[in-house]
């Protein structure tokens, strides 16, 4: 049965079988050990060194690993290496590459083909390093979603361009001035070549030049303001990511939510994506939509933005009550 304390005994039970096998096969190296035992801040080695400092209630793997790089340079070691092939990791490791190591170094790739990335010697202007986390959370990470369509390469454009927007999510509560900034990034993203800062004005006027797949169009306002909400208690984890017992709010009331059995999920929206009355939207191509032969006087629907129909002479605007033809 899927349990937690089926969980909790098999991850027990792994931590300590790796550890025996440590001592019996690798006898020369140190296993260090941490998050599996009954106690969720126990921390053992197989060589039984004092790994006290390493102490740490952080439940997310990616940030122990910030955790145990920053111990070892303290201890005196000159070269990290982190053998990883994770995003998040990567990210972390630049953000706080200052802290950990003059000379620290990433080992990703597959066995056949390994690649060593210096992070140390990634350079990024002033405003980019302070944000780098931020940027990675608000642009997808693995607990926040991406924006739609928008990976890595268009956002990486924004973010070099428009990084300072980003200064105060994470950090501290989150005000409605720091959610219009986060909001403006957004607008970036979607319409780069417009000034424009509301996300919803942004969202109708794509739609209005024809973007009618709403998987494309950027999301309202009230929805962004959540997915904001998650970005900014991602990012206040991972500015901690260094602190062995951290302190920080609940996610719940933060863009997520938890049912019955305990399980968190993403509150996605609180709004109707669009009117209901454009729940079956027809986009006309009429001349004036003067009578019920055409397509959206037949169905009974107003035009909208996104239709070609001539608008200096349409007979069927939305602002206008329909009127159903006698011919």
């Amino acid at each position: 049965m899927d349990l937690p304390e089926n969980k909790a005994n098999l991850t027990k039970f792994l931590s300590d079988q790796m550890m025996l096998e440590a001592k019996k096969s690798r006898p020369t190296c140190e296993l260090i050990t941490a998050g599996g035992f009954d106690k969720e801040t126990k921390v053992a080695s197989s060589q039984g060194s004092d790994v006290e400092q390493l102490q740490s209630s952080q439940e997310e793997a990616d940030i122990r690993i910030i955790l145990h790089a920053k111990a070892a340079y303290m201890d005196g070691y000159e070269r990290i290496i982190v053998s990883c092939r994770d995003t998040d990791v990567l990210v972390l490791l630049t953000h706080f590459a200052g802290q950990l190591s003059g000379s620290l170094w990433m080992r990703t790739g597959t066995r056949q083909e390994r690649r060593y990335e210096a992070v140390y010697d990634i350079q990024l202007t002033p405003t980019m390093q302070r944000n780098i986390l931020v940027y990675h959370v608000v642009t997808g990470c693995d607990t926040v979603s991406q924006p739609s369509g928008h990976g890595k390469k268009t956002t990486w454009k924004v973010f070099q361009q428009h990084g300072v927007l980003l200064d105060d999510l994470g950090r501290g509560t989150l005000s409605e001035s720091t959610i219009r900034s986060v909001e403006e990034f957004f607008c970036r993203i979607f319409s780069p070549a417009s000034d424009e800062t509301n996300v919803n004005n942004v969202r109708y006027r794509m739609f209005q030049k024809g973007t009618k797949d709403q998987e494309r169009l950027p999301p309202s306002r009230k929805c962004l303001e959540e997915h904001i909400k998650r970005g900014n208690h991602q990012a206040q984890v991972w500015f901690q990511a260094d602190v062995p017992i951290p302190e920080f709010e609940s996610p719940i009331g933060s863009g997520w939510y938890e049912d019955a059995t305990r399980r968190l999920h993403p509150h996605v929206s609180v709004d109707d994506p669009l009117p209901n009355e454009f729940t079956d939207i027809i986009c006309c191509k009429c001349k004036n939509c003067a009578t019920s032969r055409y397509s959206c006087r037949a169905k009974n629907l107003k035009c909208i933005a996104a239709c070609t129909c001539n608008n200096a002479v349409c007979h069927n605007p939305y602002s206008v009550a329909i009127e159903m033809d006698t011919e």
